[in-house]
């Protein structure tokens, strides 16, 4: 088996291996979520800045596309569209830039959601994928990003490590 791309968790958290955490921070509050992989399907779960463990989710195969929407944070009716970073307006560019420090984008995709423009833009972060989502007018609405669990804080990594996912039947 080969080990995991550097910044990848590979650490097991009561026989579920921890598959990503990721930092999200929106509206000011930062999160901590945690992907698992397990036998009874995967999961995540979330923790805040200070350690409180805030709940979890378990996917499962019924009703993908729904999940799938879920999980990229969308409503299943959100009209989404995949463009190039030029085509995205001057102040979502400027304020991407300016916060990244000029990261190149790999995905920019324009969401449309009852009348409400946003755009999501992906680009790479030495722990892997990273993205920002901004609106139209260029306002920070929420960034994520890979993080290492040994790069975790301290209150947070003990959460991780002592929280027990509880298995859903239901499948």
């Amino acid at each position: 088996m080969c080990p995991p791309p550097p910044g990848r968790p590979s650490k097991t958290l009561k026989g579920l291996k921890i598959e990503k955490i990721e930092r999200s921070t929106e509206g000011g509050k930062t999160v901590y979520e945690v992907s698992t992989e397990g036998a009874n399907g995967d999961g995540e779960f979330l923790v805040a800045e200070d350690g409180t463990y805030l709940g979890q989710e378990q996917e499962d195969d019924d009703n993908e596309q729904g999940e799938a929407a879920t999980r990229a944070g969308r409503s299943a009716s959100e009209d989404v569209t995949e463009i190039d970073f030029a085509a995205a307006p001057a102040p979502v560019r400027d304020v991407f830039n300016r916060s990244t420090g000029n990261a190149k984008a790999t995905k920019v995709e324009r969401i449309v959601d009852e009348g409400v423009t946003k755009f999501e833009i992906e680009f790479a972060r030495p722990a892997g994928t990273a993205s920002m989502t901004l609106s139209d007018r260029g306002d920070v609405i929420e960034v994520e990003s890979p993080v290492a669990i040994d790069s975790l804080p301290e209150a947070v990594t003990k959460a991780v490590l002592t929280t027990t996912p509880v298995p859903r039947s239901g499948r």
